[in-house]
């Protein structure tokens, strides 16, 4: 057996809302060392988790996997593989691809067979360089006999399977296959898949056997003839599968001339077929001109009986209605159909199908990794003071690293430290995976800092702008110009802050302006973004006869700090062709602060462009006093189809959202009520990477969390000269307790992280007058950590702090409040000896019904 190494690594926190500091400061709060253990293992042979290495042969595959223990797992190192034959994953087994491409050279069958209770993840099946039949697939799963113990038998996740893309009206293949000729294909759960160019995206045919209890969940795909094909033959059946939170686009052909679009069906469904529910589906550009085609978004033939199908129309259409709400429905169906624009996104986490990507390389199976004495094995690298890439070879500088995968699929890792970067600044290839590991990027001039390429992925670290003066069109991380006819992952953005100062630069740029070019499926998620002029800039130029798009992005829990546009969207032209246009852009659970004082102009601007959704998002402090700057909260210019839900800040009133609106269709407003407390939904930025690189060493356990308790004064009281909350639990752990956190969510929507103090025998407890003063609701929960890094959390408790004017507690100040007082008028008592005493005065007068008749009417949120 190879020597272990155990190292140490830090880990990097995003503060959600940060003071005003220096960058220093800044990034230390960001990246503060927690020194979990870690351990890195040499990935340059395929591995099996017994032990044996197996060299880097597309060969090999098969033989770790029929060598390997079940269950257990084989893992594959970074790089493209040309098996001659089908790779099939016996029963218990996992296979890891670790972003590995599996990229067949000829046609012999089936790429991927899986056997009961196996499971695929983490990589890239690659058909695009054959012509496969479409009874042959990307990952096949055939019925079996027996019935089924436990939640699934099968997982497949993280995946991307691509063939060829409508070459010369012909479609290849099937990316997933659900085949059951006897027996049946019953709990296999599919998760996190995009899937392109195929003639079948998702193939389930049932003759013979049954299909049922499958789910499909986060699934996105482009171009494929027919994305959900099922058919039930003869008295086969196939009932009771889900597909849930899922996104296509039709897509168009390479050539273009006048063809509406390749996807014929985004569903059809033949034979005996019941009880499928498909909820939350988004068809993207599934418009009204195509269908003089005969094409129809949704095909169901007459022994179709009792489906459930709930989706969304896509961005084009006749001025009146976007998208083709035509369907065919023989059968007897519940369909439901909506506008994107009355019905917005709310958590349709489709968009962010491959938001945790970053677990590709986090692997933690159960019962695996035993010979590395790990719960958890993990498959890294072996010099934690060295950047390391997947092939194994170590670098002085992150470029040179990402070089060295040589324009093969991998990941580069950077140990937690400061690297200074000159210019041209970093690239990061296409397919290429950057992890920063917690490190700040700085650069030394003013520069594009880290562009990426189609497909690439940066995370997990800190680009601190704030000693250079960037021009507008400079940013940290830039994604531009990517070649339309791929229409391909565009890039991946996760757990990254960016900093400026001065409001210089832009966060985050997606930019087209060469032809053929669109920048699209660019994913953000977990971002903080502060100082820049433009805090997120997706922008267009018109050039030549080409139309330009920057298009079907997504960003996802993001905050933006004193940005002078926190969002901006800039296309050139939207009226004649060519367009240059920024169009079908989604930004869900993003809090704003604008700058005080009037230094943020616009908290959203969008022109020349169409259908933008923007679904839990927070403007705060955008208040009356900003009028007098002439500044707005939103201000739109698009050109129809356009939906804003969002909290305009701390007014009595809503703000001003929209000045010049010139779109065909109205833009929807929904306005969340102002107090409404940021949801459950939206992360602790400042908790986001405590758990990324923990890996739990044999024989140690989490701390256990118990007997959470709150005790409090009585009566509450808002003020700390009276109220009192007292939090207590019991910690304990087989090892030792090293930090017990209370994590309180304010009403305010921000986080305060404090210590809990030690008692006796486990028992802790955090006892503040000022922690819970603000009226409004609360939510605690509790993160432990033992001396091995091993780290637990508790269920989420939710409080609410009533203010002292609302004697009975109930939301509103009416007369029954009054009541109470009156009940007890002309009594005394100790100040504050009771609720009715509102101005805890201690006597019960006529000065407490002026103090609770100064807020009669008024509501706060419970």
């Amino acid at each position: 057996m190879k020597k272990i190494t155990i190292v140490l690594l830090g880990t990097f926190v995003i503060l959600g809302f940060l003071p005003t500091a220096s960058a220093g400061t800044v990034s230390e709060q960001l990246a503060g060392i927690e020194n979990p253990d870690m351990l890195f293992i040499s990935m340059t042979e395929i591995r099996n988790s017994d032990g044996e290495t197996f060299g880097t042969s597309a060969a090999n595959i098969q033989e770790a996997i029929d060598q390997c223990s079940t269950p257990g797992t084989v893992w594959l190192p970074s790089g493209t593989y040309n098996p001659s034959s089908t790779i099939t994953i016996n029963q218990g087994i996992t296979l890891d691809l670790c972003g590995a491409v599996i990229r067949p050279s000829s046609n012999y069958g089936n790429i991927i067979e899986m056997e009961k209770d196996s499971h695929l993840w983490n990589g890239f099946v690659d058909c695009s360089q054959i012509s496969m039949s479409d009874d042959y697939a990307a990952i096949y799963l055939s019925g079996f006999s027996g019935d089924v113990s436990g939640d699934t038998i099968q997982t497949i996740k993280n995946m991307r399977l691509d063939s060829k893309t409508n070459v010369h009206d012909n479609w290849y293949g099937t990316g997933v296959y659900l085949h059951a000729t006897s027996g049946s294909c019953q709990r296999a759960l599919f998760s996190k898949l995009f899937i392109h160019g195929f003639e079948f995206g998702i193939k389930m045919k049932a003759d013979g056997g049954n299909i049922k209890e499958n789910l499909f969940k986060y699934i996105g795909g482009h171009a494929n003839h027919y994305n959900i094909y099922i058919e039930a033959v003869g008295n086969s059946q196939i009932y009771d599968n889900m597909f849930d939170l899922t996104m296509w686009q039709s897509g168009f052909p390479e050539y273009w001339s006048g063809s509406p679009g390749v996807t014929e069906n985004n569903i059809r469904m033949h034979g005996n077929c019941y009880n499928n529910l498909f909820r939350e589906m988004l068809f993207w550009d599934y418009a009204r001109n195509m269908l003089p085609y005969g094409k129809m978004s949704v095909d169901l033939d007459a022994p179709t009986h009792d489906n459930y199908l709930e989706w969304f129309g896509g961005n084009e259409g006749d001025g009146q209605t976007p998208g083709n709400t035509q369907f065919y429905d023989y059968g007897t169906n519940n369909i439901k159909w909506m506008l994107p624009i009355y019905n917005p996104p709310s958590q349709r986490d489709s968009y962010e199908y491959l938001d945790d990507m970053q677990d590709a390389y986090h692997t933690t199976v159960e019962g695996s990794g035993t010979w590395l004495g790990l719960s958890s094995p993990y498959y890294l690298f072996t010099e934690p003071s060295q950047i390391i890439n997947s092939k194994g070879n170590t670098f002085s500088d992150i470029q040179s690293a990402l070089n060295n995968l040589g324009g093969q699929p991998g990941t580069v890792w950077v140990p937690k430290a400061t690297y200074l970067v000159s210019s041209p600044g970093i690239t990061v290839p296409a397919n290429t995976f950057l992890d920063l590991m917690g490190s700040t990027i700085v650069p030394q001039t003013a520069m594009n800092v880290i562009t990426l390429g189609q497909g690439a992925m940066v995370m997990n670290g800190i680009i601190d702008c704030s000693g250079v003066d960037l021009a507008d069109d400079q940013s940290p991380i830039r994604v531009a110009n990517i070649l339309h006819q791929s229409y391909k992952l565009g890039a991946i953005i996760d757990n990254m802050a960016l900093l400026s100062h001065e409001q210089r630069g832009t966060g985050m740029y997606l930019f087209a302006n060469q032809i053929p070019s669109s920048v699209c499926w660019v994913y953000s998620t977990r971002i903080y973004v502060d100082g820049f002029k433009y805090g997120i800039q997706l922008h267009t130029i018109q050039s030549g006869n080409w139309d330009l798009y920057v298009n079907g992005n997504a960003f996802r829990y993001i905050t933006i700090n004193d940005c002078e546009y926190p969002i901006y969207l800039l296309g050139y032209d939207y009226t004649n062709p060519p367009v240059a246009e920024v169009t079908g852009n989604i930004f869900t659970f993003v809090i704003i602060n604008p700058s005080p004082n009037g230094g943020t102009l616009r908290g959203f601007f969008t022109q020349g462009g169409a259908c933008q959704f923007t679904d839990k998002m927070w403007i705060l402090n955008y208040n009356d006093a900003m009028r007098a700057y002439g500044r707005k909260s939103i201000e739109d210019h698009t050109t129809g189809g356009t939906f804003f839900e969002w909290c305009g800040g701390t007014q009595s009133n809503p703000p001003d959202y929209i000045i010049d609106h010139i779109g065909n269709w109205d833009t929807r407003i929904k306005v969340i009520p102002d107090g409404t407390p940021i949801p459950d939904e939206m992360p602790d930025l400042s908790a986001t990477m405590t758990e990324d690189y923990y890996i739990q060493l044999s024989g140690y356990e989490s701390p256990q969390i118990s007997g959470v308790t709150r005790t409090t004064s009585d009566p509450l009281d808002t003020s700390p000269a009276y109220g009192w909350v007292n939090v207590s639990c019991t910690v304990t752990d087989n090892v030792g307790v090293s930090q017990v956190i209370l994590r309180i969510h304010t009403p305010s929507g921000s986080w305060n992280n404090v210590s809990m103090t030690a008692g006796g025998s486990g028992k802790y407890y955090y006892r503040s007058t000022t922690a819970f003063s603000i009226l409004g609701n609360y939510s605690y929960s509790i993160l432990a950590r033992d001396t091995s890094n091993n780290v637990a959390t508790s269920g989420a408790v939710l409080f609410s702090m009533p203010p002292n004017w609302d004697m009975n507690s109930d939301g509103v100040i009416t007369v029954l409040d009054f009541v109470l007082i009156s009940n007890h008028y002309g009594q005394s008592g100790a100040n504050g000896w009771i609720r009715e005493d509102a101005d805890n005065s201690g006597d019960i007068e006529v000065l407490d019904m002026v103090f609770v008749s100064s807020h009669f009417g008024e509501e706060w949120w419970v």
